[in-house]
């Protein structure tokens, strides 16, 4: 049976509620393996098919052998032991080989997203990746029981998923189920309001190597499979895209292109697209109106909020004020405390001072009075001794001056006697001076020049001889005379 015959348009009872009865196919059941963009591609038809999907199980861990003897162990979290149990049992291909399933859709690229490990031929997923679960942990003691690391970025990966994609094949024949692969890149780009940019993320660059590789080394089984060819140029994620921003998590119309080719590739007609997808587009429409709700609610709750912002602002303004004010009057009750302290402070240190300089005052006064007295009694002490001394001195001292006014009196008649004697010399020799100076002047006459006898020459001898005794009686006169004077 081909795909397209397995859709056949026909009545059903499938009524959604307030629309009439619509046409919808025959119910296939789809089963997928992988990540996100199978659960979310596959689930894109469930109104037209029953879907499961296989959480992170790749084609190596769907294929290999699984484990004889124990296969539960005990974890902190039960999910954690659900899951060993799971791929240790190899429940996903019971469930494929069982279920009744007219597809399998599976992507290579997700296997990317974490390590495994294998024993024995058989292969489980890493638990301890943060793409199975949040916070999930190995049980105690599990890797050391002969368990080997195997990165999917390895050749011997590839070796494994060949030889493993090859009995998948050789499965789906026996069962009658088509393959469908999805053959596409990671997100290497994110879309920003400026545009497409690069997403940061080295690893992308390398797993899309690896990826590449992968399909190079496959490519003589694609004739066997239906390949899902997605362009790379929708391998781009951004801030809204489904699941978050990540290199495995493209943008949500990436999955509407899968959808499409996906559709087209099953040779869906264009009411059974329709059927599909007008479903997704009406609750993205109902989401985006929602979200569109929800931004007005919140714009007026905004608005609300700003309002009662402003009026908190204003109370906060009039009670910071009121704070400063408080503030300025505590500072300036503390300065005027702290002055009205400082200046009884400063009183008390003033009196204090002035207590003390009173006593030292009082004590230098005391000292100097002490002083005082002790200069008193020595002042007087000497000025009696001094008085005593001074008496006897001027005691000599009248003595002594009786004595010479006694030798004075009698000098004194001496001297009268000598300055009588003496005025009568001067009076001899005032009259004697007068007797030659008028010989001087009478021979000056008679020796004049002019007309005179004598000539210079017989005159200037004569004077010479005169003038020795014309200054001592010169001088004898000038000594009568400060006698006269001393004794008057």
């Amino acid at each position: 049976m081909g795909i397209s015959e397995l859709f056949r348009i026909k009545r059903s009872d499938v009524v959604e509620r307030d629309h009439a009865p619509i046409a919808t196919a025959s119910k296939p059941k789809i089963l997928s393996m992988g990540g996100c963009v199978t659960e979310v591609v596959a689930g894109r038809m469930g109104r037209l098919a029953q879907v499961s999907h296989l959480w992170r199980v790749s084609v190596p861990c769907l294929m290999s052998n699984k484990v004889e003897g124990r296969s539960y162990f005990a974890s902190d979290n039960h999910q954690v032991s659900e899951r060993i149990n799971f791929e240790l049992t190899k429940q996903a291909l019971r469930k494929l080989k069982s279920g009744g399933y007219e597809f399998l859709i599976f992507d290579p690229t997700s296997d990317f997203t974490n390590d495994y490990y294998e024993k024995d031929g058989c292969i489980i997923s890493d638990m301890a990746a943060r793409s199975m679960g949040e916070d999930w942990k190995w049980p105690e003691g599990f890797l050391a029981n002969g368990w080997t690391r195997l990165s999917p970025k390895s050749h011997q990966y590839l070796d494994l998923y060949y030889q493993y994609l090859k009995d998948l094949i050789e499965l789906s024949e026996q069962l009658g189920v088509p393959l469908i692969i999805l053959k596409r890149r990671t997100c290497i780009n994110t879309i920003t309001r400026d545009g497409t940019h690069g997403l940061g993320d080295p690893e992308s660059t390398e797993i899309n190597w690896w990826v590449d590789l992968l399909w190079t080394k496959i490519d003589d089984l694609t004739n066997k499979l239906n390949v899902l060819d997605l362009n790379g140029r929708f391998s781009v994620t951004s801030f809204d895209a489904p699941y978050g921003e990540e290199k495995f998590h493209p943008i949500e119309e990436f999955y509407d292109y899968a959808s499409y080719k996906l559709m087209y590739l099953m040779r869906f007609s264009d009411d059974l697209i329709t059927e599909a997808i007008f479903h997704v587009y009406r609750e993205r429409a109902s989401r985006r109106l929602a979200i569109h709700s929800d931004r007005e609610a919140l714009a007026r709750e905004r608005d609300s909020l700003v309002i009662e912002r402003d009026g908190l602002v204003r109370e906060r303004d009039e009670a910071r004020a009121d704070l400063e004010r408080a503030v300025q009057e505590r500072t300036a009750i503390g300065l005027a405390l702290d002055a009205h302290l400082a200046a009884n402070e400063a009183k008390v240190a003033s009196l204090l001072h002035e207590r003390d300089a009173l006593l030292r005052d009082r004590a230098a006064r005391q000292s100097s009075l002490d002083q005082l007295v002790i200069e008193n009694d020595a002042a007087l002490a000497h000025e009696r001794d001094k008085a005593q001394a001074e008496n006897e001195r001027h005691t000599q001292t009248l003595l002594t001056v009786s004595e010479a006014r006694d030798a004075a009196l009698g000098e004194n008649a001496s001297l009268a006697l000598t300055l009588k004697s003496l005025q009568q010399a001067h009076h001899d020799l005032v009259q004697q001076h007068a007797t030659l100076s008028l010989q001087e002047r009478r021979l000056f006459d008679e020796l004049r020049l002019d007309g005179g006898p004598m000539a210079l020459r017989d005159v200037l001898p004569l004077a010479r001889a005169w003038r020795p005794m014309l200054k001592q009686l010169g001088r004898a006169k000038r000594l009568c005379r400060r006698l006269l004077m001393t004794n008057a």
